[in-house]
């Protein structure tokens, strides 16, 4: 198993020294977090007394500030993107709930123009952005 006794003098019952210190350190950590240590003196007690006035007073500050944190941030959050400048940007329906398309410049005119002469529902909803974007289509 290991080398023969007193062959080394910082053995201790057959192991090294660098065996016997994980045996230490482990028995220290189950002393830390045995149940005796674990035992919360008088907190039941503490736990069923009432909330204080002010105690209640700054759990109604945090919790006025949690839901004005949250209004801010859907109020802020971004919407639909807008179509506008020449720039295209339709919203679709796509396998992970909804995709952007978009197209600037040449390429949304381009692409204007070939959805204006399609009839399906994706075509309906390019049209009426383009229109916003300022893209008619073009006259015959």
């Amino acid at each position: 198993m290991g080398e023969p006794r007193g062959a080394d003098a910082s053995r201790e019952g057959g192991f090294t020294a660098s065996r016997a210190q994980p045996r230490a350190l482990e028995h220290r950590w189950r002393c830390l977090y045995s149940a005796a240590d674990m035992v919360l003196i008088g907190h039941s007690q503490r736990v069923s007394q009432p909330l204080t006035r002010t105690q209640k007073r700054g759990l109604a500050v945090v919790a006025v500030i949690a839901v004005g944190l949250a209004a801010w941030a859907i109020a802020r959050s971004t919407s639909a993107p807008v179509s506008s400048n020449g720039c295209v940007s339709v919203l679709v329906p796509s396998s992970t709930g909804g995709g952007v398309l978009s197209h600037c410049g040449a390429a949304a005119r381009s692409w204007c123009q070939t959805e204006f002469v399609s009839t399906g529902d994706l075509a309906k909803r390019v049209q009426a952005q383009c229109r916003l974007a300022g893209i008619e289509p073009r006259r015959s």
